[in-house]
């Protein structure tokens, strides 16, 4: 169990159950990734010593995302944002999704490629409303499906077309794992900065 303490650590405790504990310090548990993420690693790696540790502490660098953090989050300001990856980095968006709602208390919801191209796309013809979404795509050079970068190409036509703006946001990183937390570091500046432009939050858990 990996927990800041409080009821889990305590029945943990009773249980007899292995416990990864740290300190909460004032993150809220979104924003606690990583010590999660590590405490999870390192709790298998005592049962499977064969398990590889990574190191990404001098390979990620959170400072780096802050300014385009913020200035993405001036363009999401007041918008229903959408985010849209590859079935590959579907998780991703997700993430996206969870931390402009959680942290920004902003409406967002995260589709698939090529399945949003079938049925989602038919949803923006009306004008009037489509001006109220702002899409961005999570693009991977690394992306096994070639035919993805096209598709993120022509929907993005699609959408400006029907008056939707959108944005690409390029995976950066050598390696999936790299990827991913510099993706997540990404969300939650922009995130954050969303919920200071809207006056929010962005640590309240209510």
């Amino acid at each position: 169990m990996i927990t800041g303490g409080g009821k889990l650590a305590a029945l943990s405790q009773k249980a007899r159950v292995p416990l990864v504990l740290f300190e909460q310090d004032e993150l809220v548990p979104r924003q606690a990734s990583g010590l999660m993420f590590y405490g999870l690693v390192g709790a298998l790696k005592r049962v499977l010593p064969s398990v590889n540790v990574p190191e990404l502490v001098d390979s990620i660098q959170p400072l780096r995302f802050r300014t385009s953090g913020e200035a993405l989050a001036r363009i999401l300001k007041n918008k229903v944002v959408l985010v849209y990856a590859s079935g590959e980095n579907a998780h991703l968006s997700y993430d996206w999704k969870v931390r402009l709602n959680e942290n920004a208390k902003a409406p967002s919801f995260t589709g698939i490629l090529p399945e949003i191209n079938h049925n989602e796309i038919a949803g923006f013809h009306k004008k009037n409303m489509a001006k109220n979404f702002f899409a961005l795509f999570l693009s991977d050079s690394g992306e096994k499906n070639k035919k993805i970068k096209k598709r993120i190409d022509l929907t993005r036509k699609l959408l400006k077309r029907y008056g939707v703006g959108s944005r690409q946001v390029d995976l950066v990183g050598k390696t999936k794992l790299k990827k991913t937390w510099n993706s997540i570091l990404l969300a939650e500046w922009t995130s954050y900065y969303l919920a200071k432009y809207t006056e929010i939050d962005p640590f309240d858990t209510g």
